[in-house]
């Protein structure tokens, strides 16, 4: 299977973002909640918007991403400016 377009270039952004936003030194151990709250230009499916972001989140943390517990919190469509809040914990 290949990536949609863009999704590649999205994803080195969550990459880049997730690595400025990092505490020093945080190391993660066992299960680490990731809640999302999308905010989108037009519908899309929640699965896939997740997966390609916890690829990201898993490289930036250099983890594993089956430790992640996933939650979307909140969708909504029709923004003018897209936009994803990622909560990790």
């Amino acid at each position: 299977m290949t990536k949609a377009p863009g999704v590649a270039d999205y994803q080195d952004l969550v990459v880049l973002l997730a690595r400025q936003a990092r505490p020093s030194g945080y190391r993660p151990d066992g299960q680490i909640r990731v809640t999302y709250s999308f905010y989108l230009k037009r519908d899309a499916d929640c699965d896939n918007l997740i997966k390609a972001i916890q690829d990201s989140l898993a490289i930036a943390l250099d983890i594993n991403d089956k430790m992640f517990l996933p939650c979307t919190l909140h969708k909504s469509t029709g923004h003018l400016l897209p936009h994803t809040i990622i909560t990790v914990e």
